[in-house]
């Protein structure tokens, strides 16, 4: 679960026209909680609903569960699906709209001949996936699994994890990412734009196993880095080419973060603990993992190390817990990994917000009367959320906190451990809570 919560464009071939770099489309954002013309909850087979304005918007709980057929019909492009369940239907075609999932989808097949998806949650394909006009957009912030192929054009913008079990190929259109975007296929093919990020600021990854071919010298901008299991001889380190590519493309080399959204590190933390916390897709190599602290932001010295040995690329879950005492002469933190070769990654630096006051927050659960009483809240606190351990928001406080004191009335039925999230503006500090 992450704490902090961290499109294919126009007919456009790279070798005619150059797109600048890291100016990927908006991703669509809708948490489906209102606003909804029609609900589906509980269990549903055959779904048959009708959009016909741009002010309606389908809605599926959290708890549904969508079988059968998609008998879905949108007739305007600014109609909304959002998903907060799971789907699980039969060959799917989006003719228009927009599709929105922040559950689980599962589709034997999709045709996309407009429209758009954007992808917070897991979305699987058991097949392919077929997008036929340059004028579809997806978006990926999570997981999209395909067992077969991906045929595309318009614009893919990927930040999270791609993965197509045949081949991928891009006919038209653009590949971007804006931080980080990881694609694992057998084989690749780019007719068309890859755009990738400054190089510092992330890098898109592709992770081949096949061949992979690009056809047009100019058509990778920025960070883009070629893993090919079985490479030529000699570089460029991709089996067909046109002859050279851009000197900024790496074979291999880049560590990258998936959750630069959110900053590449984040904190949790219980009574006397900050948890730290780092998901990173990483090469095979030896590393270091060394979390710095600062007074001034300028400064760093190390605060704790951690050697890792990583025998296959993967994505890899980093942890480091430290003591709240430690943490307190530091304002700013970062977490540097260091490779064998003396190559070093940083994370996004950010304020270190724990330290005294964190630790005396306090908090009294009374189950005579329901209540939850906590005192010690920081200053600036504007609201306290109450999740389950899938993340879930159970219950948000209907007023903010008052002098640091708040009370929040907990059902009978809430029992067990959960996480209590203090919302500081644009900051978000975390403890563990138990309710029995």
């Amino acid at each position: 679960m992450h704490f902090l919560k961290v499109l294919l464009l126009g007919f456009v071939l790279l070798h005619c026209s150059t797109p600048s770099m890291g100016q990927c489309s908006t991703c669509y954002v809708d948490d489906g909680l209102s606003g909804c013309t029609y609900t589906i909850s509980g269990a549903v087979n055959n779904p048959t609903y009708t959009l016909n304005s741009s002010s309606d918007k389908l809605c599926i709980e959290s708890g549904a569960v969508v079988t059968g057929n998609w008998k879905i019909t949108v007739n305007d492009p600014a109609a909304t699906i959002v998903n907060n369940g799971t789907i699980n239907v039969n060959p799917v075609n989006f003719k228009q709209g927009i599709f929105i999932n922040n559950g689980t989808v599962n589709f034997k097949n999709l045709v996309m001949d407009n429209g758009s998806i954007t992808n917070y949650g897991l979305l699987t394909v058991t097949n392919n996936v077929n997008i036929n006009s340059d004028d579809v957009d997806i978006c990926n912030q999570d997981s999209i699994n395909i067992g077969k192929s991906l045929n595309a054009k318009g614009e893919i913008r990927n930040e999270g994890s791609l993965t197509v079990g045949n081949s991928f190929t891009q006919n038209s259109g653009t590949y971007c990412t804006e931080n980080v975007g990881l694609v694992y296929t057998s084989n690749l093919t780019i007719n068309s734009t890859v755009k990738g990020p400054n190089s510092g600021d992330g890098c898109v990854v592709f992770n081949i196993t096949g061949t992979s071919t690009i056809n047009y010298a100019d058509s990778l901008i920025g960070a883009v880095d070629f893993c090919d299991s079985s490479p030529p001889g000699s570089s460029p380190f991709v089996d067909n080419h046109p002859g050279s590519l851009d000197s900024n493309i790496t074979y291999c080399s880049c560590i990258s973060t998936l959750d630069l959204e959110i900053g590449s590190l984040n904190i949790w933390q219980d009574q006397h603990d900050a948890i730290f916390s780092s998901t990173l897709f990483i090469y095979p190599s030896s590393y270091i993992f060394i979390l710095e602290g600062s007074s001034d932001g300028t400064l760093f010295t190390q605060v704790s190390s951690q050697g890792i040995h990583i025998a296959y690329p993967q994505v890899l879950q980093w942890n480091e817990t430290i003591s709240l005492q430690q943490l307190e002469p530091h304002s700013y933190l970062r977490l540097r990994i260091v490779q064998e070769d003396g190559n070093s990654s940083f994370s996004t630096m950010i304020r270190n917000d724990i330290g005294v006051k964190r630790a005396k927050l306090r908090w009294h659960y009374d189950p005579l009367d329901q209540y939850l009483h906590l005192d010690g809240l920081p200053p600036e606190a504007t609201q306290v959320e109450i999740l389950n351990l899938k993340g879930q928001v159970l219950m948000l406080s209907s007023q903010p906190p008052s002098h640091g004191q708040l009370d929040m009335f907990i059902p009978q039925e809430m029992k067990g451990v959960f996480f209590l999230l203090i919302i500081l503006g644009d900051q978000v500090i975390s403890h563990k809570l138990l309710l029995p």
